[in-house]
């Protein structure tokens, strides 16, 4: 039906949205907690890197590419870390939704002959 299917939609939007937020925030705190320690203990390596790419990598994933090697682990843990996070966030909402799943009454398919059947019996009744 169409309210089925707009609450699917609906439902799809805002968890995009949400997750997509949750996975956003976490790359952005975990590449700043990552710089800071690469700064620490290889400041040389983070030298290498154009500050103005750095900004980009959340919208830019292929420059992750031009990065050297252990800036791209540092990049690559962090938005591991953060897919890590969308997953914990998204375990209770799999969790009810299964839980709500369980408990639904099973509706039998009607069969397409006798559906058909029946909408010429009632059209015969309706014309008299």
């Amino acid at each position: 039906t169409s309210s089925n299917t707009f609450f699917r939609t609906l439902g799809g939007a805002f968890g995009t949205a949400i997750f997509g937020t949750i996975l956003s925030h976490d790359v952005s705190n975990n590449l700043k907690t990552g710089f800071a320690e690469l700064a620490k203990t290889n400041p040389d390596a983070l030298a290498q890197v154009d500050p103005t790419l750095i900004s980009s990598l959340t919208n830019n994933t292929e420059a992750i590419a031009t990065l050297p090697a252990v800036v791209q682990n540092t990049v690559l843990d962090s938005f591991m870390s953060a897919f890590h996070s969308v997953f914990i966030a998204a375990t209770p909402v799999v969790a009810l939704g299964f839980f709500f799943a369980i408990f639904l009454k099973e509706k039998p398919l009607q069969d397409s002959n006798a559906h058909a059947s029946a909408r010429q019996d009632a059209a015969g009744e309706a014309l008299g």
